[in-house]
């Protein structure tokens, strides 16, 4: 009797899991089945029959347009718009970033640059007090 209750109880889960996946196959097969329909139409080239086929053996899940998934979508196109300038922006630096790497000469020659203005500014600073000075007395 223990055996028999023992048995049910293994025949009641293997019930469940056999539908599951009962049904799993059949969804596997459809999908496989239609695949090769609709890969058969268009080898064959039968553009009439193309449209019914992938048509009529298809679920067509089609969300109905609204303002927010407009928005939504307007909103993907401009994100992928702005990674691909943005690609193109780091790509352009890079470009510019390894072709203009300063050099020990050039930072040596900005130093240089650098120092003689700060020379000439000087100069310039003490001839205007100089001239300054002689207009007062």
């Amino acid at each position: 009797m223990r055996k028999q209750k023992a048995s049910q109880k293994n025949f009641k889960i293997s019930i469940a899991t056999g539908t599951s996946s009962i049904l799993f196959v059949t969804l596997l097969a459809f999908t496989i089945v239609e695949q090769n329909i609709v890969n058969y139409v268009k080898e064959t080239e039968i553009p009439a029959l193309a449209g019914t086929v992938a048509g009529t053996t298809s679920l067509n899940a089609e969300v109905p347009a609204t303002p927010t998934n407009t928005l939504y979508q307007e909103l993907k196109e401009r994100e992928q718009e702005l990674r691909e300038r943005e690609k193109a922006q780091d790509a352009k630096e890079n470009y510019f970033n390894a072709r203009f790497e300063p050099t020990p000469g050039t930072i040596k020659f900005l130093y240089l640059l650098v120092g003689t203005l700060f020379i000439l500014i000087l100069i310039n600073f003490t001839f205007d007090i100089r001239r300054h000075l002689r207009q007062e007395v």
